[in-house]
């Protein structure tokens, strides 16, 4: 009994001893923990959610539902009211005729003005009821998706993210998760760490990050729209049709059809070539300021403004300006006291929660991109942006060249005195040395704000396969800089042969010639399209 006593113990010494050691080698593969993939805004949303009388509030495709015909006739009504106050000047009418037009399509939509939505309003996420792991014991990144409803404030979906990850952990015995966020699901997740922890966290991947700012909300709550000509130009001619002079991005496009897309853009380039544009910019302008302390602040609130969730991603910088805009009424007393706490509590400082969280053990990893045209209302519009977030904010911290514009030749001769030239990108647009984690932070040009998000998840991937040992420096598939080619669905390293540095040329001065080109052009455009139609 003795000697069998004695085996015993020491099997159990051996086990204890050993066990760490198989644990770490389990561990060294990410993917064998299950990732938490946490959706962003845009999904599709329900008034009567789970019921026979359930009906849609938001498509993901077509945005808030509108009546057939409906924008048709608010112009037709609008339209001479218009015309009278520029030939008046008091524009008072009209400020209320396009509050009256544009409320009743959000009615079914809007939270109450606390914040709140309606009882039985969203859509809820699938329970995690299944160990889903392979044959092989790993997980994949969109295994367990949690769903919620986007226009709720990002501490009651960190609430309701923090019961579906204790879901996931027990049904599939998983001591840790992984958390993939992006966009506006970064806030989300970023409250649950904060609030949470991240011990039980083996890594964290942000993409396209809408935390620290985002461009377009930005300026529209922060009363700080801009329109100017070359800002639409460069817009148009970034999306408008597939192929670009200026930004070579494929595969994404405003216009299904390529030929009114190329149409629509000769018009500009003829507008903009013939200072058109910029007289009708003028009175765009004039109309903005008419409107932009009486129609568009109640425009604003009567629709995605009284959204909890988008107020995260207005970035700490203009938060003040925002809430002085669009929350000094008592009204939004409630509604404001809300945004304040998640402003106070986290989204002043998301730098910090990241930290804490590497920390204690957390790996982090972050991808940003970068190439792309943004919204043309900004006065900066040539920030380096995917569209949609700044690159400096999605990255926590890269410096950037400008869109127009490259690192000097004394910047790199400095970065390559102090170390850090590796750092910046082959198109030297972009400086990585000063993120938040510049060794595991990937940059991809020309990729648009959801390019990576569906099964082009490689760098997330690869990261959790090295048990987020992997940085910028460890794989020469996927360096610190990547060039996307969406018409392909694929990415490379960008290289000096690749980078197509796009610093816009100075425009030649519109002559007689050249505008009788570019009318010759359009001219072509028109006929092709009366054609095509006569086929039809």
């Amino acid at each position: 009994m003795k000697k069998l006593i004695s085996v015993i113990l020491v099997l159990t010494l051996l086990l204890a001893v050993t066990a760490p050691v198989f644990s770490a080698k389990t561990a060294k593969d990410f993917t064998k923990y299950p990732t938490v993939r946490v959706a962003g805004a845009m999904h599709n949303l329900y008034n009567n959610y789970g019921t026979k009388e359930q009906y849609k509030i938001y498509d993901t495709d077509d945005g808030v539902p509108v009546p057939d015909g409906y924008i048709g006739e608010q112009i037709k009504t609008l339209l001479p009211v218009l015309l009278r106050a520029m030939v008046t000047g008091d524009y008072s009418a009209y400020a209320q005729g396009l509050v009256d037009a544009v409320t009743p399509i959000y009615a079914d939509f809007v939270p109450d003005e606390n914040g709140d939505v309606r009882e039985g309003s969203g859509r809820g996420t699938v329970p995690a009821d299944e160990d889903r792991r392979d044959e092989n014991g790993s997980y994949g990144l969109n295994d367990y998706m949690f769903y919620d409803d986007w226009r709720l404030s990002p501490m009651v979906q960190a609430e309701h993210l923090k019961e579906y990850i204790a879901q996931v952990k027990a049904v599939t015995g998983a001591d840790k998760i992984n958390i993939y966020a992006r966009c506006e699901s970064v806030p989300i997740a970023l409250v649950y760490l904060a609030d949470n922890g991240s011990r039980d966290v083996a890594a964290i991947m942000f993409d396209a990050s809408g935390a620290n700012g985002y461009i377009a909300i930005d300026a529209v709550f922060g009363n700080e729209i801009t329109i100017t000509a070359p800002a639409v130009e460069r817009f148009m001619e970034c999306y408008a049709v597939n192929e670009f002079s200026r930004n070579p991005l494929a595969g994404v496009s405003l216009f299904k059809d390529p030929l009114t897309a190329e149409l629509i853009l000769e018009t500009v380039r003829l507008a903009a070539g013939t200072k058109t544009l910029d007289v009708v910019l003028r009175i765009v302008s004039g109309l903005l300021e008419e409107l932009r302390y009486t129609a568009l602040p109640q425009i604003i609130m009567n629709s995605y403004g009284r959204l909890l969730s988008y107020w995260t991603m207005v970035g700490a910088d203009s938060y003040d300006r925002a809430r002085e805009y669009l929350l000094s009424d008592p009204k939004w007393d409630t509604f404001r006291s809300r945004t304040d706490e998640y402003f106070l509590n986290y989204g002043s400082d998301t730098a910090g929660i990241l930290t804490d969280c590497a920390a204690a053990g957390t790996k982090i990893q972050i991808t940003s991109e970068y190439g792309l045209a943004p919204v043309p209302v900004l006065e900066d519009w040539l920030v380096l942006t995917e569209g949609e977030t700044a690159t400096t904010n999605s990255s926590w911290g890269a410096t950037g060249a400008g869109a127009d514009s490259v690192f000097s030749d004394d910047y790199i001769v400095r970065a390559e005195k102090q170390g850090y030239a590796g750092r910046i990108s082959a198109d030297r647009q972009v400086d990585a040395s000063t993120c938040l984690f510049p060794e595991t932070t990937w940059f991809v040009k020309n990729a648009s704000h959801n390019f990576l998000t569906s099964d082009r998840l490689w760098i997330q991937t690869a990261f959790l396969r090295s048990g987020g040992r992997m940085t910028v420096d460890s794989d020469p598939e996927f360096p610190q800089f990547l060039l996307a080619d969406e018409s392909e669905g694929t990415i490379e390293p960008l290289t000096k042969e690749n980078a197509d540095v796009t610093v816009f040329p100075e425009k030649p001065k519109t002559t007689v010639g050249v505008f009788f080109r570019m009318l010759k052009a359009q001219f072509a455009l028109i006929c092709s399209f009366i054609k095509k139609l006569a086929v039809k």
